[in-house]
């Protein structure tokens, strides 16, 4: 009876440091889910996972996705599209644009008031909530033949569409429009290691460094 082992062992890390409370990750619920993927990951998702995997592709990498949305029509939608390029066996750049990466809720509230007559006057109003990540940028080094290290830069934008009420000289209830927006660059840094043919060791550092733009 033979056994085999496993293949490749992977360990990883992962520290996230953020104190904004909006950013959202609008990636792969799934990989997020298995730690491992930010060592094991040979394409442009290292933009998400470990920017030092950038430095595995080969030559040039073109990624483009899609989805569907099933409705009385059927839309179709660009979920992203990404571009990566090794250069001189020790750079590896990526940048992806993804329109698609869109995250949207509704918080639902009321609003009650009493007239002049005591009755009861109820108004409805929907915060609506964004968030986008449309642009990604990465660049990996390999120092040594074992030693990957990379960055990679996300900016990220939300929304917040909101109704303010409010009662005039002669207490009649008006209702204004609000709109709001923030965008808030995000920078990740990865490390790989790999002293060994079936070892790899991973370090990702979430949001090291941000930059957060004028806004709400």
């Amino acid at each position: 009876m033979i056994v085999k082992g496993f293949n490749k062992i992977f360990l990883t890390m992962t520290i996230l440091l953020s104190t904004v409370s909006f950013t959202q990750y609008l990636s792969s619920s799934r990989s997020l889910a298995i730690g491992a993927s930010g060592v094991i990951t040979h394409d442009l998702s290292a933009l998400d996972w470990n920017p030092a995997g950038l430095i595995r592709v080969n030559d040039w990498l073109l990624g483009i996705s899609s989805y569907t949305l099933l409705q009385e029509e059927y839309v179709f939608n660009i979920q992203s599209v990404e571009i990566g390029k090794r250069i001189a066996q020790r750079h590896a750049f990526a940048i992806r644009y993804s329109p698609g990466k869109i995250l949207d809720f509704v918080v639902p509230s009321t609003l009650t008031i009493y007239d002049s007559l005591g009755n009861n006057v109820t108004a409805r109003y929907d915060r609506q909530v964004s968030y986008r990540q449309h642009y990604s940028l990465g660049y990996s080094y390999q120092i040594f033949d074992i030693f990957f290290v990379g960055a990679s830069t996300k900016f990220y934008q939300s929304k917040v569409s909101d109704t303010k009420y409010s009662l005039d000289t002669s207490y009649n209830l008006q209702s204004q429009q609000l709109n709001y927006s923030d965008g808030e660059y995000l920078t990740d840094f990865g490390i790989i290691w790999e002293p060994l043919q079936h070892w790899s060791f991973g370090i990702t550092l979430k949001n090291i460094i941000h930059f957060r733009g004028k806004g709400f």
